[in-house]
């Protein structure tokens, strides 16, 4: 009589329709507020002695938009337009085919990039008393794949990573909210890493390489704070761009200039949006307040593209994959060869209100 019974009430309560339960009321918001409208010109120069060049076809970013970049203008001259990579997600790209129509063109090409944006500051806050959340449109199912994948930077998926995350305790926990994972997430890569500049076209900055090594760059540090939350299932993306500053003499190799490469990230906390995380400079800076650099952004940073893995079509040699395009690239056809090959470029950014 007893196991019928107990037969009888797991029927029942099995038979009770579940109701979803909706997620928590948000606590916290993100303030955005316009800082400035600037002007950049990237200017750009490819010379080879040994090149007898019939076509180049120069590529570079045409800004996206974004919640902290609003009102952006590409141009890339000469004969630039924007075309879509060639990749599946289609990122807007600038694009010049140039025919060698002059002598001085066989040996080297000049091109100008120039953006405009309105840039915004965004301050992570609580809510006051009695105020309420603003309605923030929720990623659609095409959004989270995208920013939930693993990448070439963004291995996450792979078994020295998954370690790492076990090793560090780095598993979101029951009932913790994104940002709170965010933030714990922030806090370990803060306290167990150390900034080491990696010049760009050097070293792999694979998350997983980058948890062995302890140590890493803007690219690698951001990838490691991407990745542990892609890996948690809270979708993320790394920021690739410049600084909204002129080139200036670089401090960290000598004889050099710094043109303002940069990579960030944010992540989307429900609820909330898209949250500025620098873990870079969480890293690098020390400063009173821990958490300085987690849910803050100054509206000092244009964005170029977003994530890493860019395919470009060559027009001629088929397509070709890099991880950033945070300085142009360029495909040439004719006769000769790549050597004693230069490429020079400056940055200049103008500011307004």
């Amino acid at each position: 009589m007893t196991a019928l019974i107990a037969v009888w009430m797991w029927t029942f309560a099995d038979a009770v329709p579940m109701v979803p339960t909706a997620p928590p009321m948000p606590t916290q918001v993100i303030d955005i507020i316009e800082k400035l409208t600037v002007q950049a010109t990237l200017s750009y120069q490819v010379e080879c002695p040994t090149l007898q060049a019939k076509e180049w076809i120069l590529y570079g970013p045409a800004l996206p938009e974004l919640p902290q970049q609003r009102q952006v203008q590409s141009k890339l001259e000469p004969a630039g337009m924007v075309v879509p990579e060639a990749g599946p997600r289609q990122r807007p790209l600038l694009q010049a085919r140039i025919a060698v129509e002059k002598p001085e063109q066989k040996t080297a090409v000049s091109a100008t990039f120039r953006y405009s944006a309105v840039l915004y500051a965004r301050t992570l806050r609580f809510l006051k008393r009695g105020e309420k959340p603003p309605k923030v449109p929720e990623l659609s199912d095409a959004e989270r794949t995208i920013y939930l994948a693993p990448s070439r930077v963004i291995d996450h998926d792979s078994e020295a990573f998954q370690r790492w995350l076990k090793e560090r305790q780095l598993e979101r926990r029951a009932n913790e909210s994104d940002i709170d994972f965010a933030k714990r997430a922030f806090l370990t890569i803060k306290n167990g890493f150390k900034y080491q500049y990696m010049p760009l076209g050097e070293n792999d900055r694979r998350a997983s390489l980058v948890c062995q090594a302890k140590q890493g760059d803007c690219i690698g540090l951001s990838g490691v704070f991407v990745a542990t939350l892609r890996a948690n299932g809270i979708a993320a993306r790394q920021l690739f761009g410049r600084w909204a500053k002129s080139s200036e003499k670089s401090k960290l190799v000598p004889g050099t200039m710094y043109h303002g490469w940069h990579v960030k990230s944010e992540f989307y906390a429900v609820g909330i949006g898209w949250v500025p995380v620098e873990m870079s400079g969480g890293v690098e800076v020390k400063t009173p307040n821990p958490l300085h650099y987690f849910g803050r952004e100054d509206g000092d940073f244009i964005t170029f593209h977003i994530d890493d893995v860019l395919v470009l079509d060559s027009i001629y040699f088929g397509k070709k994959t890099f991880t950033s395009l945070q300085s142009p690239l360029f495909f040439v056809t004719g006769s000769g060869k790549l050597e004693k090959l230069q490429t020079t470029e400056d940055w200049k950014v103008t500011k307004g209100r």
